[in-house]
């Protein structure tokens, strides 16, 4: 694994986002390609978040393959919605785009 740091956060990965993990959890997961953050989401349940994201098709148009998922486990909501804002706040990630 080749974790990275965001924001000040340690994300592990990469690992394919068409995957299922063995175990679900919550956490903050970032789309990184080449060190640049494309979107950044939270959820509570990773395994079912990715089933039909509404966002994968604006991944697909910004990256050249699907193992670019990172991860930060994280149980507490309000702290994945913190941290997902704080990063939000500060990076441009084209896909969070409204």
């Amino acid at each position: 694994m080749n974790n990275i740091n965001i924001n000040g956060y340690k994300f592990e990965g990469p690992y394919d986002f068409d995957r299922n993990f063995d175990n679900t959890f919550s956490c903050i997961y970032a789309i990184v390609e080449n060190n640049k953050l494309i979107y950044i989401g939270i959820t509570s349940d990773i395994n079912e978040r990715f089933l039909d994201h509404h966002k994968e098709d604006c991944w697909r148009r910004n990256i050249s393959h699907t193992n670019t998922l990172y991860i930060l486990r994280e149980g507490n909501e309000s702290v994945r919605e913190r941290i997902e804002q704080e990063i939000r706040d500060n990076f441009n990630t084209p896909c969070n785009e409204v």
